[in-house]
C-alpha cells in the first residue's frame, strides 16, 4: 500500500532537516510555514500541484497512492446518473 501524498513529502522533509521556512522558499509555495505544518501533518489539505513542487524541492519522486474502492453496496456516480427520478 503506497503512503499518503502528505506522509511522503513529511518523511522526507523530516530527513533532509531543513527548516519549514527554508522548504517553503525552495519549493515557492504561497503559504505560511504553519499552513505547511499542517499540510504535512494531514491536518489541511495537500494538493498534488503542492506535494509536486515540495518533492521537486526535496529531490524525491511521489508515489501516487490508489482511491480507496467504494464500501460493498454503494452506487458510484455513473450509478447515481441511472436512478434520477424522471421530472
Amino acid at each position: 500500500m503506497t503512503t499518503s501524498l502528505h506522509q511522503q513529502v513529511h518523511d522526507a522533509w523530516k530527513a533532509s532537516g531543513l527548516s519549514q521556512q527554508k522548504l517553503l522558499e525552495m519549493a515557492g509555495l504561497d503559504c505560511t510555514s504553519d499552513s505547511l505544518s499542517r499540510k504535512l501533518r494531514g491536518l489541511q489539505i495537500l494538493t498534488t500541484a503542492e506535494a509536486e513542487k515540495l518533492a521537486a524541492a526535496l529531490g524525491i519522486g511521489l508515489a501516487i497512492p490508489a482511491p480507496a474502492p467504494a464500501p460493498a453496496g454503494s452506487l458510484t456516480p455513473m450509478d447515481r446518473s441511472h436512478t434520477r427520478r424522471p421530472q
